[in-house]
């Protein structure tokens, strides 16, 4: 600004001098420089050198700032920015200076997660940082050899092969950070099969997806702590993958076996047939070296696992079981040619699922047929509501409805051994509870 004032001052002083002064054409060696005039000081800059007058009617006072960019959106406020981001990992567009642009410090960062095979990059259409492995073959999950139907690979686990890149399988137990080795594994024909690892300490066994150049932990098929079975499809690749612990090496044999039909391994904890129950569990397994004197493991699975002819509840084994915590209330004893009453409104109602005739959730009532009673025994009902009448053997657990001998809506008949608890329980259908006669004949 003291540039212009001086300027301006300078060319008024000029058009005040005579035009007679000055003689037409160049102003002579000095042309580019202001004469000097009485009782004016030419504008030096420092160190007393004149400033040329080009330089003082060319001095640039324009603004640096030149505005947005023509096709920017104008605002007065973030609301109107709002949405306009197209990429989210530079962050949501903000009012900035009268038009939307993005705020640097909004950005996503996304830092290195401490692994050299994996790095951590935004994705812009979510603005989350995503984890991926890197392009580098040590850094890849590649089988190590094929492995066949049949096949055993024996390896250690220091052997060649290892990486480090699989975890937090969707499949199976979860899995860790530790090294796993991989095999491939393909059949023409869909079936069964099933994979066990026999080593001193493992990880688990995994079956994924086979792309052609990597295992593919997003396809995981199944997973297991000693093995697995899964259903292979015919003419699909798969990576069957072992995980070791970190440190000392580990050994470990690695068997593949096809077209499984029966549960043929009765303690690798792995259900090789695909039907529901896992070894000893298994009724093909019942009488197995490996299963002897195993006790019934599942009281409600509808399966004699021991293959004692006894199933479920109806089992000894299963006296303690919470699914057979249905014992009748008896402590009434009856006796030949007597008759008994009793009104079941208020009384019980927790034995249900009676071994013999429909099942009877209403309120019941027991009474003992002691070892005083034998031979050829007859009782009778006369109820004036809907009830029915449920004879149980006591086998050691009890009055339990697990062990019915016989039923009968208004009558029942049985040969009751010497020496033997026997149990008449009268019970209904659920809600319904009144008054009954029971009479009792022997022979």
């Amino acid at each position: 600004m003291r540039l212009e004032r001086t300027l301006l001052l300078l060319v008024g002083l000029l058009a005040l001098l005579p035009a007679a002064c000055f003689e037409s054409g160049p102003l002579g060696a000095d042309a580019g420089t202001i004469p000097e005039l009485p009782g004016f000081e030419l504008p030096t800059v420092d160190g007393g050198v004149d400033v040329p007058l080009e330089d003082l009617v060319t001095v640039d006072t324009a603004d640096p700032d030149q505005g947005p960019p023509a096709d920017a959106v104008l605002c007065t406020d973030d609301a109107v920015c709002a949405g306009l981001s197209t990429d989210l990992c530079l962050g949501e567009q903000k009012c900035i200076s009268g038009y939307c642009q993005f705020d640097a410090a909004a950005a996503v960062d996304c830092p290195p997660d401490g692994n050299d095979c994996t790095e951590s990059t935004c994705n812009p259409a979510t603005g989350l940082c995503e984890t991926s492995v890197k392009d580098d073959p040590a850094c890849i999950c590649q089988p190590i050899a094929s492995m066949p139907c049949g096949g055993f690979q024996q390896i250690s686990t220091a052997d060649l092969g290892e990486t480090n890149v699989l975890a937090n399988y969707t499949c199976g137990p979860e899995g860790g950070d530790d090294g796993e080795h991989a095999w491939l594994f393909t059949t023409d024909t869909t079936q069964i099969v099933s994979v066990s690892a026999d080593a001193s300490d493992s990880g688990g066994v995994w079956v994924l997806g086979y792309d052609g150049t990597r295992c593919v932990p997003e396809a995981c098929i199944a997973g297991g702590e000693k093995g697995v079975a899964f259903e292979a499809q015919a003419g699909f690749d798969y990576a069957v993958v072992f995980e070791h612990p970190p440190g000392l090496p580990v050994l470990v044999g690695m068997g593949i076996t096809c077209g499984v039909q029966n549960e043929f391994d009765c303690d690798n904890d792995v259900d090789d047939d695909l039907n529901g129950v896992t070894d000893c569990s298994d009724p093909f397994c019942a009488d197995k070296p490996a299963c002897a004197g195993v006790p019934e493991s599942e009281c409600d699975d509808e399966v004699d696992n021991d293959a004692d002819g006894l199933t479920d509840c109806v089992d000894g084994d299963c006296a303690d079981a919470p699914a057979c915590d249905q014992s009748c209330d008896a402590v009434t004893f009856v006796s030949c040619g007597n008759t008994f009453g009793v009104n079941t409104a208020g009384s019980q109602s927790n034995a249900t699922n009676y071994s013999c005739g429909p099942e009877a959730p209403g309120n019941e009532a027991g009474f003992i047929i002691g070892s005083q009673v034998t031979g050829n025994v007859t009782i009778t009902l006369n109820s004036g509501v809907p009830q029915r009448m449920y004879v149980l053997e006591d086998i050691g657990a009890g009055c339990t409805p697990f062990h019915c001998v016989t039923y009968g809506e208004t009558m029942v008949n049985f040969d009751k051994p010497p020496n033997t608890t026997w149990y008449i329980v009268v019970d209904a259908d659920e809600g319904v509870a009144g008054d009954f006669l029971i009479d009792v004949q022997c022979n």
